[in-house]
This record gives C-alpha cells, sequence and structure tokens, in this order.
C-alpha cells in the first residue's frame, strides 16, 4: 500500500477516496508574509498589499496554533524551505515550531 498526499490551498481536511487532502490556508503560509505577488491575498484577507514582517508571522502563527489546540481541531502550516535564507527567517520558523511543540497534547 503506498502513501499519497496532495495539499492544495483550503480551509478542511478531507478524504476522497485516495488521495488524502490536507489544506492550507494562504495566510498559515510563509509565502502569504514574504511575496510580493500575495499582495492581492493579504488585501482580501484585510492586510496591508506590501510584504509582512516577521514578526507579523509569528504572532499570528502562534495565535493560530494556541486556538487550534484549545479548540482541538485542525491546523496545517506550511513552511518553504527556500524563504529560510536569513538567519531571522530561520529563527522565526524555528520558534513556532518550538512554540507548538512545547503545547501539552501536541
Amino acid at each position: 500500500m503506498a502513501f499519497r498526499e496532495l495539499s492544495p490551498a483550503g480551509s478542511r481536511a478531507a478524504v476522497i477516496s485516495d488521495p488524502m487532502i490536507l489544506p492550507f490556508k494562504w495566510r498559515n503560509s510563509d509565502a502569504y508574509y514574504y511575496l510580493n505577488h500575495l499582495g492581492g491575498l493579504r488585501v482580501a484577507d484585510g492586510d496591508p498589499r506590501d510584504i509582512l514582517s516577521v514578526e507579523k508571522l509569528v504572532a499570528w502563527m502562534k495565535e493560530k496554533s494556541d486556538s487550534t489546540v484549545a479548540d482541538q481541531s485542525y491546523l496545517s502550516l506550511l513552511f518553504h524551505p527556500f524563504f529560510q535564507e536569513t538567519p531571522e527567517k530561520a529563527a522565526a520558523m524555528a520558534e513556532i515550531l518550538a512554540y507548538i511543540k512545547s503545547k501539552p497534547g501536541v
């Protein structure tokens, strides 16, 4: 038996025969904060068009982690290795992952 997965942008996890679908919301992806051409998505979410700060990424992902643990719900965070090109961005990803790991029951 082979395992396959697909991770499209979306809002709910689902199993539709094969493969399993693990969606992500753009706001939960580092690309949302770092890519210029996603300004339209940011505006649609009520954020400024300009690239967002690393601090905003960390704050949002910690907030979403807290609410997900409290609700015992599903959360998909997406980090791209090629965005970790600066010490600040790599440290932000490490901080978020350590924060999630420190949560009881995670």
